[in-house]
C-alpha cells in the first residue's frame, strides 16, 4: 500500500460545515447591505418630498403646494444642474424625479432656457430613462 492520506466520514463533514457556514456569512453581509441601502434610499426619498413641499421645511427650491405643482418654481428647480440639486436636497445618491398623469403617461416638465422652452421628461441624473427617455 502507498502512503496516503485518507479523508474520514468526520474530515468531510467538517469540510462542508466549514463552507457551508462561509456561504452563509457572505449571504449575510450582501443581504445587510442591501437592507442598508434601501434603508437609505427610503430616508433620501423622504428628505426629497418634504424638501420639494411648500410650507413644509419651507425652502427655496420648493415647487409644490398643497396638491399643486406652481410651474415657475418647477422651472426654476427644472434649471438648477444635477449637482446643485443634489447637494441643496442633501441627497447622495442618483436620482430622477418625473410627472405622470393618472394613466401612467409621462408628462414632460417645460423649462425656459436661453433660447425658448425645453421639455424635459425628468429632472435629475442622466443615469435613468423613463419610458424609454434620458431623464435630463
Amino acid at each position: 500500500m502507498g502512503k496516503g492520506q485518507n479523508w474520514s466520514f468526520d474530515a468531510i463533514i467538517s469540510v462542508v460545515i466549514f463552507l457551508v457556514a462561509i456561504i452563509a456569512f457572505f449571504y449575510i453581509i450582501s443581504y445587510t447591505n442591501r437592507s442598508d441601502q434601501v434603508r437609505q434610499l427610503s430616508r433620501e426619498g423622504e428628505l426629497l418630498s418634504k424638501k420639494i413641499l411648500v410650507g413644509q421645511n419651507a425652502t427655496d427650491i420648493a415647487f409644490i403646494q398643497g396638491n399643486k405643482v406652481l410651474p415657475g418654481k418647477l422651472a426654476e428647480f427644472a434649471n438648477l444642474s444635477y449637482l446643485s440639486l443634489k447637494s441643496q436636497l442633501g441627497i447622495k445618491q442618483e436620482f430622477c424625479m418625473h410627472f405622470e398623469d393618472e394613466s401612467g403617461n409621462l408628462i414632460y416638465i417645460e423649462v425656459p432656457n436661453g433660447t425658448g422652452i425645453i421639455q424635459k421628461a425628468g429632472i435629475g441624473s442622466s443615469r435613468f430613462t423613463i419610458s424609454g427617455v434620458n431623464c435630463s
